[in-house]
């Protein structure tokens, strides 16, 4: 076997090895941004998968808001945040509905459904910017890993 067949048997041993860890990896970090995009659109922005605002931009009933005033919790807007236990039970996952957001414990799960129910919004999935702009560093990150792959490769050769 030539010193050229040699190099292009290793290449495509390390290529086969290498790419099924770029691509978890990848997967692994856009959707660790697509978490950052919902969290920050749902608890900064406050607004729904739709874009929309929460609530459809109604305030809090007057009994709940005297409540949340008397509490000293604003009353401006809706902002999902009580007592903030549903914001620390977020985190973003695959699904077969593609990426959405499940909560560590059932009370928060069912706290949220009710929420989308009661609103009839879709809240806890990701807007279709959020998905897309994932998809695209997704693409690109597992891109440049190919190139820097092939450098390493065209560099030994």
């Amino acid at each position: 076997m030539s010193n050229q067949e040699q190099r292009s048997k290793q290449f495509w041993g390390e290529f086969e090895r290498l790419i099924p860890k770029l691509a978890e990896a990848s997967a692994e970090i856009a959707i660790d941004q697509l978490d950052v995009a919902i969290k920050r659109r749902i608890w900064e922005t406050y607004t729904t998968a739709d874009l929309e605002p929460l609530k459809r931009g109604l305030p809090y009933d007057s009994a709940y808001a005297k409540f949340r005033a008397k509490l000293k919790k604003q009353t401006a807007q809706i902002d999902l945040s009580f007592e903030g236990d549903l914001r620390r039970s977020v985190k973003t996952t695959k699904s077969t509905l593609g990426q959405q957001i499940i909560f560590n414990a059932e009370k928060q799960t069912d706290k949220a459904r009710g929420i989308e129910e009661t609103w009839n919004q879709k809240i806890f999935f990701a807007s279709d910017q959020e998905a897309e702009d994932a998809l695209d560093f997704m693409s690109e990150f597992f891109l440049t890993g190919i190139d820097e792959l092939n450098k390493r490769y065209s560099q030994s050769a």
